[in-house]
């Protein structure tokens, strides 16, 4: 069941809008920052923090826990999210895969 955003959440949303038309991308960070952190239950705000920690920061783990989270508050899970947690998983296990491994050298030598 979808609730009503709050006035000062509403606030958050308009803000955020307003910052991306004039690509004021520098600006976004601190507003989901406090949206998620004044609002830890809103779906809004997690998706806007997941969208941005993907596409500006390109922080693919990051954005991969703020769309679980998503997942965590939101029945039935949207069809946007459930593709962002499945693209960021697919994305972070590929990275990874292509990471050197290690070599550990005894040190009892």
């Amino acid at each position: 069941e979808d609730t009503p955003m709050l006035p000062r959440e509403s606030l958050y949303l308009n803000t955020l809008i307003a910052a991306r038309r004039a690509h004021q991308y520098s600006h976004i960070f601190p507003i989901v920052e406090g949206w998620t952190r004044e609002y830890p239950d809103s779906v809004e705000a997690w998706e806007a923090r997941a969208k941005y920690e993907e596409h500006i920061l390109q922080d693919y783990g990051k954005a991969l826990l703020s769309a679980e989270r998503i997942v965590r508050l939101s029945k039935p899970v949207s069809k946007t999210t459930f593709s962002r947690v499945k693209r960021l998983s697919k994305r972070l296990q590929r990275s990874s895969e292509k990471l050197p491994k290690r070599q550990f050298q005894d040190s009892s030598e």
